[in-house]
């Protein structure tokens, strides 16, 4: 471990568990409020999710180990591609989870291009050359964002063509994942009004 990591990372969470706990204090203008809020109000609820987690689901920790297990050997992998020797899978974990705990989605654009430029040396702090950590994160990055992006966008082209059963086609308005209750409710007595009329 370098210095770097074992100041930053315990520094990092104490500072975020305190702005966590006076949140509301911290966020009473609306520029914090705007900027702050929602990443502060994110890690108060994964806290609930942890202190209690029966009364939010086994099957979403599951979920979630899974994928984040999925991620560190994808990583794993493209750095032993590019490395002389097998990767400690302790140092890849603890360099994934410092590079992203530096990189989640809080950031602008949902924090697109920070994981190319700080996992690579969140990866040297635990002891890789910087040249194969960079290969390595490009070459995750292929396997972990480029490469699914294409059947996403066909899975979100075919979602956005297809209507709920036994409805019309929908609304211009209508939020995907939405309540469209109210606007349903205001369609019918619409088209009852016309009737009438």
């Amino acid at each position: 471990m370098t210095l770097s990591w074992t100041i930053g990372v315990p520094a990092g969470t104490a500072l975020a568990l305190i702005a966590v706990r006076y949140r509301h204090r911290i966020c009473r203008s609306r520029l914090l409020k705007r900027i702050l809020g929602p990443p502060l109000e994110a890690i108060a609820v994964v806290g609930q999710i942890v202190a209690s987690p029966w009364r939010h689901g086994l099957a979403a920790f599951t979920g979630m180990a899974v994928y984040w297990a999925g991620e560190v050997f994808v990583l794993w992998v493209c750095l032993a591609a590019f490395e002389r020797h097998t990767p400690s899978v302790e140092a890849v974990v603890v360099g994934y989870a410092t590079g992203y705990a530096l990189t989640r989605r809080t950031l602008p654009l949902a924090g697109a291009g920070a994981v190319e430029a700080l996992l690579p040396f969140a990866l040297t702090w635990v002891g890789y050359g910087l040249p194969a950590a960079v290969l390595a994160v490009f070459a995750y990055r292929v396997f972990n964002l480029w490469l699914p992006l294409g059947p996403a966008a066909a899975a979100l082209y075919a979602l956005q063509q297809r209507t709920p059963e036994g409805r019309g086609p929908l609304a211009p308005d209508a939020e995907v994942g939405g309540n469209d209750g109210d606007l349903l409710a205001a369609k019918h007595a619409s088209s009852g009004r016309d009737a009438d009329g």
